[in-house]
Formats: structure tokens, sequence, C-alpha cells
């Protein structure tokens, strides 16, 4: 139908297209993300055991232990909540092995519920922190 099709697509304001191959590129030079984690209010915040940050922390922990703290990354701060007192059930039930395996786990958990932006998630977060020191 009508229009020039010898021309080329039109970009706003003279901006080069995206492209998947440049994208990739300046992935692969960018500088080790892995150091570093995002809280919930968008600041990076260094990893709280470097030795551990490109390690799999969830390789030794138990599957509710594992369960438990994907619970912390949802959004949802009633998800977050009930997580925390999950938590504390696991505590107080689980063997002392486990526990131990899992507190790397909830060093980091733990530093990003503190800056969460619902404040009943950040005083579970304070209360449920001395079951575990």
């Amino acid at each position: 139908m009508g229009g020039k099709s010898n021309q080329s697509q039109r970009t706003k304001n003279n901006a080069r297209p995206s492209s998947s191959g440049r994208s990739a590129e300046l992935l692969q030079n960018a500088t080790n993300v892995d150091q570093y984690f995002t809280a919930g209010s968008g600041k990076t915040q260094p990893v709280l055991f470097p030795s551990l940050a490109s390690a799999n922390m969830d390789q030794d922990l138990t599957p509710e232990f594992s369960v438990c703290f994907k619970k912390f990354t949802k959004k949802d701060p009633v998800t977050k909540i009930k997580a925390l007192q999950e938590f504390k059930e696991l505590v107080k039930t689980g063997s002392v092995d486990d526990v131990e395996a899992a507190l790397p786990s909830w060093a980091n958990h733990y530093q990003a519920l503190t800056f969460d932006c619902d404040h009943r998630v950040r005083e579970a977060a304070q209360v449920y922190r001395l079951l575990v020191s």
C-alpha cells in the first residue's frame, strides 16, 4: 500500500535502536554485580559475607528453610511476616546443625528485611532476630 519501502525505520530524537548484541557486550564489560544487592529502598548495599557472595548459600539448607527464605523475597508484607513466624518455628524446632547452616542466609535476608517499606515487617524482623542471637 502506500509508503516508502526503501527507507529504514525512524527513531525518536535520532537515538540508536536497541540491539541485543550491544546489551550483551555491556553486560560482559560490567563490573562484578555479585558483590551488591538492592534492598527495598533501591539503594545498593554490600553483601554481609563477601566470601559467600559467589557460593550458593542454599546448598546446605533443609527444604523448609529454603522455602522460608524464598518467602522473604516476596513483595507482599503479609507473606514476609508469615515467613518470619515460620522461621521462628523452624529455629525453635530445628536441629542445631540446620540452624547453623541457615545463619549466613538469614543474615542477608535480615539485612534486607530491616529496610522493608512496611513497618510491621521491620518490627517483626527485629523481634525474631533475638531468637537467632
